[in-house]
């Protein structure tokens, strides 16, 4: 069985020397000169003073490093996404934080430590994630819980109740060996 932890590599760079032609720049975290098709231009009057491949992994590293800026990092994408698609926003970055630390930094449903991992590579099955406990009711502190990555992918569009059913009778079957009659308990 493999899950995304987050304890792998993320995405490879893409080699992109073939313009080079002899110009270069310096690189002022890595210290190496490096074509110029390494680096990203800054809005700030065109200044470059580090490569893609090194401003990427410090925004990693804080990423990674302090879940709080997860978090905020996680409200400003999620509530863009969510307010263009119609729902209700009306949660801060605050009752993100204060619900995770009630929660003791632990998924609300499966109770598995939650991870703040973010390299490139795609969704991590541990990830912090953000559940509308109603999907009927938007995004309100009283109808949100963290939840791991995973774990809001299976529930999906559930309420909990149907979530908590269909486990239920998926470990009474698989685990248990017993049969279940379906919709009759």
């Amino acid at each position: 069985m493999s899950f995304q932890t987050g304890l792998g590599k993320g995405r490879p760079e893409k080699d992109t020397d073939n313009d080079d032609q002899g110009e270069t720049i310096f690189c002022r975290i890595c210290k190496e000169h490096l074509s110029p098709s390494k680096f990203e231009p800054q809005r700030r009057a065109n200044k470059v003073s580090s490569c893609s491949k090194c401003r990427r992994e410090a925004m990693y590293a804080k990423v990674n490093g302090d879940v709080t800026y997860y978090l905020k990092k996680l409200h400003s994408s999620l509530g863009h996404n969510r307010k263009k698609q119609g729902y209700d926003w009306k949660v801060t970055v605050d009752d993100f934080v204060e619900i995770y630390e009630k929660q003791d930094g632990r998924c609300a449903l499966s109770g598995v430590v939650l991870t703040h991992y973010r390299d490139g590579g795609g969704a991590k099955s541990f990830n912090c994630s953000i559940d509308r406990i109603n999907p009927q009711l938007g995004y309100i502190k009283k109808n949100i819980q963290i939840v791991a990555y995973s774990v809001n992918m299976m529930k999906g569009t559930m309420d909990e109740y149907e979530f908590t059913w269909w486990v239920n009778n998926i470990y009474r079957l698989k685990v248990k060996g017993e049969q279940i009659d379906a919709g009759t308990e």
